[in-house]
């Protein structure tokens, strides 16, 4: 093989136009809530659930329990880096809302608080704290979700 040619399929492999997209889109939701929508990140497997949020910075979340047998599963904010509001959604309204739940003190701090739904829940929206205000989050209001890239 010549030079040329060696440098060529380099350069080739190196380049997104060659290269496969062997990439999986993220799955995403649009999530309505009465006249105001937000479109965020779905953990639907136990270990995107688990991950959450954790180590991400000003990023919002839907948790999606619809096909789980646990449906009324406890969060807790291990290795959270900001605080955070969480609506908990049943039946297409938001059921329990918690706001400003707070960070650990330190990075290696283990989780001591534990916040559960008070039913079995279809969904919990986790955003930065302030922005449940921010987007007019309350217990009993409307909410519809349509999912995006999720197979």
């Amino acid at each position: 093989m010549s030079k040329t040619t060696s440098i060529l399929l380099i350069l080739c492999l190196l380049s997104a136009s060659c290269s496969m997209n062997t990439s999986k889109k993220t799955c995403e939701a649009l999530v309505k809530i009465g006249t105001t929508s937000i479109k965020v990140a779905v953990a639907r497997t136990p270990d995107e659930k688990s991950d959450g949020l954790s180590g991400r910075v000003g990023e919002s979340m839907l948790f999606d329990f619809r096909n789980d047998t646990e449906r009324r599963p406890s969060f807790w904010m291990k290795d959270m880096l900001y605080n955070l509001d969480a609506a908990w959604i049943a039946n297409g309204k938001i059921v329990k809302l918690e706001k400003n739940i707070p960070k650990p003190a330190t990075p290696d701090e283990e989780p001591v608080h534990f916040y559960p739904p008070d039913m079995d829940i279809d969904y919990v929206l986790e955003v930065p704290a302030g922005d449940a205000h921010e987007l007019g989050l309350n217990t009993f209001k409307d909410v519809t979700v349509t999912f995006e890239n999720c197979e």
